[in-house]
């Protein structure tokens, strides 16, 4: 509906901004919006479906243009298959868009998101989050500009062309649409 077209008009703006403080800026500006319009209590929310909910997922990823952020389409058999290796991505799991936050784009440390939930490979841990357990995940920046916090692992996005409030934005409208499911 409206809101989805409004949400994915702001977050184009935020990933086609060309500062980090700019993004930074917007990003929080955008988390404060989508937090305040959550009712505090679930039984009130609007109700939305697993495949609403995966529909909106590959809507909004499908929108974002950036080098490092590749649909499912425009993946290559050998990169899923890296990516199902790395990220312990199940075969019955389809594969909606992966983050590559490597310097060489071979995938190995990856953020990936697919029909169960998000799956990312750090370097150092494998770490795993369903969907419907996405909202009561703490995510936030890490220590420096190039740190997203998921739960306790720390992604670094260093090598990465969409950087940490892109991150941080992509990861916080889809924790906002996991309080609808």
């Amino acid at each position: 509906g409206l809101q989805g077209a409004v949400m994915v008009g702001f977050i184009g703006g935020l990933l086609s901004a060309s500062s980090y403080t700019d993004n930074t800026l917007r990003y929080i500006a955008i988390k404060q919006t989508l937090e305040w319009k959550i009712d505090p209590d679930p039984t009130k929310r609007e109700k939305i479906t697993m495949e609403e909910f995966l529909s909106k997922v590959t809507d909004l990823c499908a929108k974002i243009d950036n080098r490092d952020l590749r649909i499912s389409t425009k993946i290559d058999k050998d990169d899923l298959n890296s990516l199902r290796q790395s990220c312990n991505v199940p075969l019955d799991s389809r594969i909606i868009a992966l983050i590559d936050i490597t310097t060489i784009g071979c995938c190995e440390k990856s953020l990936v998101l697919t029909s169960e939930g998000l799956h990312w490979n750090n370097g150092d841990t494998v770490g795993f989050c369903q969907w419907r357990d996405l909202a009561n995940l703490d995510v936030k920046s890490g220590d420096s500009k190039y740190t997203v916090m998921l739960g306790d692992d720390e992604l670094n996005t260093a090598g990465s062309s969409m950087d940490q409030p892109d991150v941080l934005l992509l990861l916080s409208t889809l924790q906002y649409y996991s309080y609808f499911l």
